[in-house]
């Protein structure tokens, strides 16, 4: 079980060293979450005590959409050069591999809210009254639950996508 984790940290800290040699998912992820927050900002008066309550749905929108653009973007490195193949060859358990991905989706996901919540609460001009914890484990169960099953998802349609038909009777590209 132990070594199931030092490989599945080896595999998330060689996707968090790409990221942060490249910077490219982070930064997407970013600049997403800060034009919903824009967007959002103008097009709600921060004024209204309405507009309270879609905050919470606000926060689930950046996690949601900008947790996508990262996900579709974990397995895409492993395509090249085949180092998918590689990983899957490789002496250790393939639930690491896994694990790995997860958690680097979560730390990157994770850094992306760090940045956009506060940036959110500042522009709509909204406090936590005794809350705040309550609210922090939410957001970091809710985040782990959205990136264990996108993780999943993004590694089914990653080996979907590459995945070559024998037969004679399609007609996709082979």
């Amino acid at each position: 079980m132990i070594w199931i984790l030092r490989d599945a940290w080896t595999i998330a800290s060689k996707d968090l060293s790409n990221e942060i040699k490249t910077k490219q998912t982070i930064g997407m992820m970013v600049i997403f979450s800060s034009l919903v927050v824009l967007i959002f900002s103008f097009a709600f008066d921060p004024t209204n005590n309405m507009v309270k309550a879609v905050i919470p749905g606000l926060v689930w929108l950046i996690t949601v959409f900008s947790g996508i653009l990262g996900l579709n973007r974990s397995f895409l490195s492993e395509h090249e050069n085949d180092a998918l193949t590689g990983l899957r060859s490789a002496p250790i358990d393939p639930s690491s591999i896994y694990l790995g991905k997860v958690l680097a989706n979560f730390i990157l996901v994770m850094a992306v809210q760090l940045v956009s919540i506060p940036v959110l609460f500042l522009l709509f001009d909204y406090s936590f009254f005794g809350k705040i914890s309550w609210f922090i484990l939410v957001v970091i169960i809710g985040t782990l639950g959205f990136i264990i099953v996108g993780t999943f998802l993004a590694a089914l349609s990653a080996n979907a996508r590459t995945a070559r038909c024998f037969c004679r009777f399609c007609f996709c590209r082979c």
